[in-house]
């Protein structure tokens, strides 16, 4: 898969890698995708109990 960021996101993955916080842009980005399915799971959790 090829991505087309905006620079600013570019700029500060690139800036991630550069100060050690990741060994890859590519590590950067599946840490990123990662924690978003995280929240979007607690998201379903929280609704799931709310509805209850």
């Amino acid at each position: 898969m090829n991505l087309n960021l905006p620079n600013e996101v570019n700029d500060y993955v690139k800036g991630l890698v550069s100060q050690g916080r990741f060994d890859s842009e590519e590590a950067a980005i599946v840490e990123g995708i990662r924690l978003l399915r995280n929240r979007e799971q607690l998201r379903g959790e929280i609704q799931k109990v709310s509805n209850s």
